[in-house]
């Protein structure tokens, strides 16, 4: 009589180790909560939720140049927690835990438990991401639902390949549904919609020795019926949640903002691919050249099919045929294709997230997580991969992977300097210069009054509102004419404010070079001098 095997019983404690990391991710990230801001984004979405709740809407009196999700997320968390910075940022916290979830679960996919706990953690210290886990803006959230719905794909193939189809059906409508929600906060994850297909696709498809099922070179047999049905239930649930945001909203204005101001902004700021290649290269070697490199060695790894490398027989590619000392060749065959499908797979993920993002216009760091993520599930596979090939047993025959991996491992090493000054600086980010700007704000107006300014953080953290039309004070949006200075000194008639603050340096320069003369002459006077060289003025009544 055989004992049973120890596999649900390790998948149950890792599975409460993952719950037990998430749970100490998010505990200990609210300790973090303290810095100023990221960018000036975050004040133009704290800002939107704080004026929603002075009864204006968005869209009809608010620009907003994406989905509402994370504007609608954050108002609710104000009504619940009261308005503050703090509240705010547990929304995308949340999101980005369920993210470090869904990364843990897809390399367990490729690697194993280890290569799964290890992408966890190569992505928490990553310091691109670290920072905007708890940042107020679109791009993490939508992109951690996303993966949330990629990692639901892996469960939707897995159940597909093993005839559980309640469960297949089950995983593939709240896969869409988690899809179609990360749509509804930013559009920005439409390109991952190639390597989610082709992963669904492989649970119907992909070939296990003695399964029967066709293969990718017979497309003849596929099951297409079934593969249509799940097609629409899958397309279905993702387009409920942007069908409410139209319903809601309107397709006019979401159409016109949320996605036509990507034309204009692309017409007025022009294209510059080189500069794309230039900032990202920058970008890839200032904190985030360890898990490139460990990301780039898994994929070659993971396509040459070498033995090692993490993969074990709890990977989805091993699941169905799990070696033993009597498989066969054929079968050591079939699990060797599969796998390296699954690498693919992953490789896809990446050029067409590289593609998305070296075609952006215009171009900002938080876009790279279009590959931080994919990257961090390859590079956990890729932590052990290094390590099995370095190690003194590692096979003679292996001298070119050994020299490839030592070279991996020192990128890792020289990073890891860098890599720690970027992660404690985003632990402790506070302006003080703003700081400061916002105790005077407080000498000339009181809370609840308006101001003039293009720091909408400054404006919210001094308790003051500012009129709609300054919720967003973007530069893309000022260059591409969508924000005119007409427009402001007419907010100024209508609003009456109390103060004008310039800070960021857009409502001085540029189109509008005139604005500062046009606030005196609008009755204003300069009571503060904040920093002359940055054209940092205070003007009050």
């Amino acid at each position: 009589m055989t004992s049973p095997s120890p596999t649900p019983r390790r998948d149950v404690a890792c599975g409460l180790a993952l719950i037990a990391l998430c749970a100490a991710f998010f505990a200990l990230s609210t300790r973090w909560f303290g810095f100023y801001a990221w960018g000036i984004d975050e004040g133009m979405y704290v800002m939107r939720a704080r004026m929603m709740g002075e009864g204006f809407a968005l869209y009809r009196d608010i620009w907003f140049n994406h989905p509402p999700l994370l504007v609608l997320l954050v108002r609710a968390m104000f009504d619940a927690r009261g308005e503050s910075v703090e509240a705010a940022r547990l929304v995308p916290l949340f999101c980005a835990t369920l993210g470090l979830a869904a990364t843990v679960v897809i390399a367990r996919a490729l690697g194993g438990w280890r290569a799964g706990f290890a992408a966890g953690t190569l992505l928490v210290v990553s310091p691109l991401w670290f920072s905007l886990s708890r940042a107020v803006m679109a791009t993490l959230p939508a992109l951690s639902l996303a993966m949330v719905s990629m990692a639901l794909i892996v469960g939707y193939r897995a159940a597909t390949r093993d005839g559980r189809r309640a469960w297949a059906i089950a995983a593939l409508v709240t896969s869409g549904l988690a899809f179609g929600i990360g749509l509804a906060v930013k559009l920005i994850a439409l390109p991952w919609l190639v390597p989610l297909a082709l992963l669904a696709l492989d649970g119907h498809v992909g070939k296990v020795e003695g399964s029967g099922r066709p293969t990718w070179r017979t497309p003849h047999a596929w099951p297409w019926g079934r593969i249509a049905v799940d097609a629409l239930l899958w397309a279905v649930a993702a387009a409920a949640p942007l069908a409410w945001v139209v319903a809601t909203y309107g397709i006019g204005a979401v159409a016109s903002q949320a996605v036509g101001s990507l034309v204009t902004a692309r017409a007025a700021l022009g294209f510059d691919f080189s500069g794309n290649v230039a900032k990202l290269l920058e970008a890839g070697v200032e904190g985030q050249l360890g898990i490139l490199a460990l990301g780039v060695f898994a994929v070659a790894f993971g396509l040459s099919n070498r033995p090692g490398g993490g993969r074990d027989a709890r990977g989805v590619g091993a699941r169905h045929a799990v070696p033993t000392p009597t498989t066969t060749a054929g079968n050591h065959s079939a699990v060797a294709d599969d796998g390296r499908r699954l690498w693919w797979i992953v490789a896809v993920w990446l050029i067409v997230g590289l593609a998305a993002v070296l075609l952006h216009a215009p171009i900002w760091s938080h876009h790279y997580l279009l590959l931080v993520y994919p990257l961090a599930v390859a590079a956990g596979c890729g932590l052990w991969a290094v390590v099995d090939s370095v190690a003194p047993a590692a096979r003679d025959d292996d001298a070119g992977w050994r020299a490839f991996a030592f070279t991996v491992a020192g990128a890792v090493l020289l990073s890891l300097p860098v890599q720690a000054v970027r992660l404690v600086d985003s632990t402790r980010a506070w302006d003080d210069a703003a700081g400061e700007a916002i105790a005077r704000l407080g000498d000339v107006a009181k809370p609840g009054d308006y101001v003039i300014t293009d720091s909408p953080m400054i404006a919210f953290r001094a308790g003051l509102n500012v009129p709609p039309d300054l919720c967003d004070p973007g530069k893309k949006r000022i260059d591409a004419g969508e924000l005119t200075m007409d427009a402001v000194l007419a907010d100024i008639e209508r609003f009456q404010p109390s103060a004008v603050l310039f800070w960021e340096g857009r409502l001085s320069r540029g189109p509008f070079g005139g604005f500062p003369a046009a606030v005196e002459g609008a009755g204003f006077v300069r009571v503060a001098e904040l920093d002359a060289r940055a054209e940092r003025w205070l003007y009050g009544r």
